[in-house]
């Protein structure tokens, strides 16, 4: 039973590590990657960052952090990989979090399907679909639900800003008499003081 689970337990690593990203981050540059190696962290720093993800997976799929846990434990290696791997995705959604609020709890209830579709991916590819088929059917609907809500989301926010370029261009065209105006008035004013 031990090398049968530590088979079973290395697929389900690979595909825990296989976790995807949140859509429409593709187009957010990636940081530039300076040569050379990169300092150290401290094992204080390392810590706190281990800490700060697992209160993360905690918060928002439990059972995730129960099988990190135990990939610390089994495969620290492994572990390492798939904590780089949650690092990152921590940090996009931290950064989608700075910059927009409501789309951050679109893409971290997308983030919370995609972790738990990896996870039954996983078990699919140990036990085979008739147990966990219905369920990924079911988180991959939810994923979906959850994609259409973040596009209507996108479609809503171009609406808004397009709305606002409409309101700008109105007013330009409205003042546009009076802009030209006030500003030869302005233009003959400095040449009078000047000469």
């Amino acid at each position: 039973m031990g090398m049968v689970f530590q088979i079973r337990w290395a697929m389900l690593v690979g595909l825990l590590v296989l976790a995807t990203t949140v859509p429409g981050y593709a187009q957010q540059k990636q940081k530039s990657v300076q040569v050379g190696a990169a300092p150290a962290k401290s094992a204080e720093e390392t810590a706190e960052r281990k800490a700060v993800l697992l209160a993360f997976v905690e918060e928002n799929h439990p059972d995730l952090k129960r099988l990190l846990r135990l990939l610390e434990e089994r495969n620290p290696n492994q572990f390492r990989k798939a904590t780089r791997t949650l690092s990152r995705q921590y940090d996009r959604l931290q950064a989608v979090k700075n910059r927009d609020a409501e789309k951050y709890e679109i893409a971290l209830q997308y983030w919370k399907v995609q972790s738990r579709i990896e996870v039954v991916s996983a078990k699919i590819a140990l036990y085979g679909p008739e147990k966990f088929g219905d369920n990924l059917k079911t988180l991959l609907g939810k994923k979906q639900e959850v994609r259409l809500q973040l596009q209507k989301y996108e479609v809503s926010r171009t609406q808004e800003r397009l709305n606002r370029q409409r309101e700008s261009l109105q007013k330009l065209r409205e003042s546009k008499d009076f802009d030209v105006e006030r500003q030869y008035q302005q233009i003959l004013n400095r040449k009078r003081k000047s000469g």
